[in-house]
């Protein structure tokens, strides 16, 4: 049941996290609709996102511990030296994009945009 449920929930907040993070990249399309809020606003839906991105990779770490019961191989055929090889290609630019993406974000961060006064 662990592994099942590991799964799904990495499924969910996997297409949870590309639905807020590609709201978040429009703030010039949402300031049409409330204004200069918007790139305040989309700072927080970006943080959200990279809220569940933080839930996959924990999701990730239990997968190792409750894989799901299919027939795939626990290694690859080839040595784990060139794994770590294609990891570390993989996460340097990866970890330079998020890296840019905290930095752009940090002046966006203001909560005002959820509590607008209603009428």
């Amino acid at each position: 049941m662990t592994p099942i449920l590991n799964f799904i929930v990495m499924i969910v907040a996997g297409i949870f996290m590309s639905i807020l993070y590609v709201i978040s990249v429009s703030p010039a399309c949402l300031e049409q609709k409330i204004g200069k809020s918007a790139y305040k606003c989309c700072g927080i839906i970006r943080t959200l996102s990279m809220v569940l991105m933080f839930v996959i990779i924990t999701n990730y770490v239990i997968y190792a511990s409750y894989p799901l019961p299919l027939p795939i191989p626990a290694s690859f055929p080839w040595n784990y030296w060139i794994s770590f090889l294609i990891a570390i290609v993989i996460t340097i630019p990866s970890l330079y994009l998020m890296i840019r993406g905290l930095i752009d974000v940090a002046g966006q961060m203001d909560f005002s945009c959820f509590f607008q006064p209603q009428g």
